[in-house]
């Protein structure tokens, strides 16, 4: 090797860098690391003789002040990483980052940031504006990282600036309102990931709050105490396509969907949502022409109680995806999701309060491939209830309060052809013997019938001879205190 093409001097115990240091280090192209150390200042020409390094990491050092033109000499530096460390007030000199031309990403996390930056007092300002072509070396992934500061407010001024970022990173600050029209000068930005994560944004998120940046995909709002989202607030933003707002305060959802049907993915997990259904338009009901195209919907751990007909819209061609799991659903009661999309893949109602099924409960689901119904308190499984089911690859009983008296095969009857599941989950329940023919009404590849309380299996109960299709059977954690011979014939011979 003719030359190192990166150093690193993290924690040792510099507590000033002098400039001959690196200046013959002409090479160091890749990265140059003095993170976790004691820099407590940078003089100017400290990183002379490093014009072609990419990546700076300063990290958790005591660096308060930065001497003008410290940065100078970096004219190939893509990284800057200044994250923990005190430099509140020396921070937003611009003249810092004046004369870095490929500058692609500054990472100020946990930087001790103002409580508020406006367009005078902020170095984002020059950073991002176009003396820093990032378009000419066709950048795509330019980000500002002001994660873990103290921003207690938003100015739209140095928004603005940001025409050329890509991602801006915001999360665990302070900021407890996003005022309307704070981003609305970023209707030309190029701006597709906007993280407002872990901040104190509460009550009302207000109309126009987030309009603007129309090239925006993904959109985070995750562990705020949002509790109402105005119908305009995302208006305009046509390419949102990844809505989180997970762990919010939201109660109910009425109209704020409607002008957004181009998402793809919403989260609206761990909020205190009581019912899908308010005053006869729900979250998925009544959507606007085109049909949504909404492919996953997360509703996990909110409140709702009931799943009625009227819960879900026909108009979802596209939703795959639809997660209820740990809500308090007492009951799926006929027709539950008779109005819901038939393209529907995946659909998980875990951890319920749910003690029985009708019938007819899955109508319409016929392109259903896994339904999660575990940890529930079921106590019976009605007889055809996958009847309307024909693509179930996936069924998971598991953690249920089922007998022997209330599982049977006709539960398990198909509507035309005998059901072929890939697994089917039926451990932790109560079931204490399994009859003969039991599981003859389908084949399986994986059953899982561990944690009953087996303590008697009759012969031919996973099938008559040459007819089982069983690659995995678990029968672990039971009573069973011997096997009859020939107890796997059919297995085997199948097999």
């Amino acid at each position: 090797m003719e030359h190192l093409p990166s150093a690193d001097t993290s924690s040792s115990s510099s507590t000033t860098t002098t400039t001959p240091l690196f200046r013959h280090l002409s090479g160091l192209d890749t990265l140059l690391e003095l993170s976790s150390n004691r820099l407590s200042a940078l003089e100017a020409g400290t990183f002379a003789g490093l014009v072609q390094l990419r990546m700076l990491d300063l990290q958790s050092n005591r660096l308060a002040v930065l001497k003008q033109r410290a940065f100078d000499d970096l004219l190939g530096l893509q990284s800057l990483l200044l994250g923990n460390n005190p430099m509140a007030g020396d921070l937003m000199n611009s003249e810092h980052f004046a004369r870095l031309p490929c500058l692609l990403r500054v990472h100020v996390a946990g930087a001790a940031a103002a409580a508020h930056i406006d367009q005078q007092s902020s170095y984002f300002l020059n950073a991002y504006d176009l003396q820093f072509d990032f378009s000419a070396q066709n950048v795509t992934d330019a980000q500002l990282d002001l994660s873990a500061n103290r921003l207690e407010r938003l100015d739209k001024r140095w928004l603005g600036s940001l025409r050329l970022a890509d991602k801006l990173v915001l999360s665990a600050n302070r900021i407890g309102r996003v005022v309307p029209g704070t981003f609305s000068d970023m209707s030309s930005a190029r701006l597709t990931m906007l993280l407002l994560d872990h901040n104190w944004i509460e009550g009302e998120l207000e109309a126009y709050a987030l309009s603007g940046p129309t090239s925006l995909v993904e959109l985070r709002l995750n562990h705020n105490r949002i509790e109402w989202v105005d119908s305009r607030a995302l208006f305009g933003l046509i390419n949102l396509r990844y809505l989180h707002l997970q762990s919010n305060r939201i109660k109910q959802i009425t109209d704020w969907f409607e002008p957004n049907y181009y998402l793809k993915f919403l989260d609206l997990s761990n909020n205190a949502l009581e019912s899908v259904t308010h005053t006869g338009s729900t979250l998925l009901s009544q959507p606007p022409p085109p049909p949504s195209r909404l492919r996953t919907v997360w509703l996990y751990a909110n409140r709702i109680e009931q799943i009625g007909a009227s819960a879900f819209y026909a108009l979802l061609p596209h939703l795959a995806t639809l997660d209820l799991q740990f809500n308090a659903v007492g009951a799926v009661g006929t027709l539950a999701f008779a109005n819901c999309c038939a393209g529907l893949a995946e659909l998980s109602l875990r951890g319920q309060r749910v003690q029985r099924l009708a019938s007819d409960s899955f109508v319409h689901l016929a392109n259903l491939t896994s339904l999660d119904l575990s940890a529930n308190w079921l106590v019976s499984l009605p007889p055809h209830f996958v009847r309307c089911l024909p693509s179930l690859r996936t069924l998971n009983l598991s953690h249920n309060r089922l007998t022997e008296s209330s599982v049977h095969g006709a539960s398990f009857e198909g509507l035309n052809d005998t059901l072929a599941f890939a697994t089917l989950d039926l451990s932790y329940n109560l079931m204490r013997t399994l009859k003969r023919g039991i599981f003859a009404t389908f084949s399986a590849e994986h059953l899982n019938l561990s944690a009953n309380r087996l303590a008697f299996v009759e012969a031919g109960a996973f099938g008559d001879s040459g007819s089982s299709t069983l690659l995995t059977l678990r029968l672990a954690s039971n009573r069973l205190e011997f096997v009859k011979r020939h107890f796997f014939a059919a297995t085997a011979a199948a097999g």
